[in-house]
């Protein structure tokens, strides 16, 4: 295998982009098979050298399509990079788990992501000049354009002409990126380093009765991170298509009341609520503060955590009376560690307003595009109830 590997190496230039995409994927693989030969120094390597392509690649990736279908490719890195972090920290107590594990943890979170919201932030909170990063994205725009058009089926001439102004503008793609590296450092570090923060910065920007849980979910295990002021836990589940089809009852036995649903609703609802509640936060219980910030993955992103259930319910009683748990969590969502940390910077440029605007979409039947939106709406989301009344 490891001759296959090496033979495999070196017909791919890392130099290349859609080369070095059948790098990582040969490299993912190979970390596969060493873990599962219980070679875990090679194992964690290899996914290590993945991890950093990944970002590199990203980097070069500029249509965010493409990035997004190259994120979900690769996915399962992560959650495999855990696991043989734990294995090898079995073997070798000198082994940094917990900071691996954390920078694991935060890379799969989706550097694309921090760098849209560091993007969309920058006038907000005074990370760098709007119109230098409109700048940048008009260059990045032109040079994903030219290198559409010499991919494609040209002239020699016609060929020539377009690497010239390629050049041109990667050229001054670089002079912009140096701007962002020498006087606007954080806006660097997110965008084009894809630094990811710190476990011990978040513990000192956290309340005192408040934590961080993080879910990274593979396709045979998940893991939870718990991080609050003082402490650092990681906890494994087993994954299987049945606790996860249950995400998938529970949030349509939400919807069941408003659509007409048959009256077991209400009951498929207590059962999943306290199935999930049992199977997603129990073991973890005792380490969870009364301030949760939620980091979801994959389909937990869809999972309200405030609507399940501490304890087995009679499905007859009236739903204020459940014992959800909002009622002892007070619970709030963030899409990583960096983006919440990011979040908390002090906000400049910001317009005082007491202004609130309030969105309540209501379609008039009469029209047919609206009177079609609406029937989708009822048929598989629901209406909002009183929103008009609101």
């Amino acid at each position: 295998a490891e001759q296959n590997y090496r033979l495999a190496q070196t017909h791919l230039d890392a130099s290349q982009p859609a080369l070095l995409l059948n790098r990582i994927d040969l490299d993912r693989s190979f970390a596969l098979f060493c873990a599962n030969e219980g070679m875990y120094q090679k194992a964690m390597d290899l996914f290590d050298a993945c991890i950093q392509n990944i970002r590199s690649l990203e980097g070069v990736l500029q249509e965010k399509d493409a990035q997004l279908q190259f994120r979900e490719k690769f996915a399962d890195i992560y959650p495999a990079a855990i696991e043989a972090s734990y294995q090898l920290a079995s073997q070798d107590p000198r082994f940094p788990l917990l900071d691996k594990v954390w920078y694991i943890a935060e890379q799969a979170k989706s550097a694309l992501l921090n760098q849209s919201l560091h993007e969309n932030r920058v006038e907000t909170y005074g990370l760098a000049p709007i119109s230098l990063v409109r700048e940048k994205r008009k260059v990045e725009s032109e040079v994903a354009r030219l290198e559409r058009q010499l991919g494609e089926s040209i002239s020699e001439e016609r060929k020539q002409g377009l690497s010239d102004q390629l050049f041109r503008q990667r050229f001054k793609a670089d002079s912009i990126r140096e701007i962002f590296q020498a006087d606007y450092q954080l806006y660097y570090q997110r965008v084009y380093e894809r630094q990811v923060v710190r476990r011990e910065e978040v513990q000192q920007s956290l309340e005192e009765e408040a934590g961080m849980l993080t879910y990274v979910l593979g396709e045979e295990k998940a893991y939870a991170l718990i991080l609050t002021r003082d402490t650092f836990v990681v906890h494994s589940f087993a994954i299987d298509e049945g606790n996860l089809a249950a995400i998938q009852d529970f949030r349509q036995s939400i919807y069941a009341p408003f659509m007409g649903s048959s009256p077991s609703g209400q009951a498929t609802y207590s059962a999943r609520a306290h199935q999930l509640y049992n199977e997603w936060i129990a073991p973890i219980q005792s380490h969870l503060p009364s301030q949760l910030i939620i980091v979801p993955d994959g389909i937990f992103s869809y999972l309200p955590f405030e609507a399940l259930l501490t304890e087995s319910v009679d499905a007859d009683l009236p739903y204020h009376s459940y014992p959800f748990l909002l009622k002892e969590k007070e619970i709030s969502y963030a899409f990583s560690a960096t983006a919440w940390i990011d979040a908390k910077q002090p906000r400049v440029n910001q317009r005082r307003t007491r202004g609130v605007m309030a969105i309540a979409p209501d379609f008039p039947s009469a029209e047919n595009a609206y009177a079609s939106a609406e029937r989708f709406r009822s048929g598989f989301l629901g209406p909002l109830v009183h929103h008009r009344r609101e």
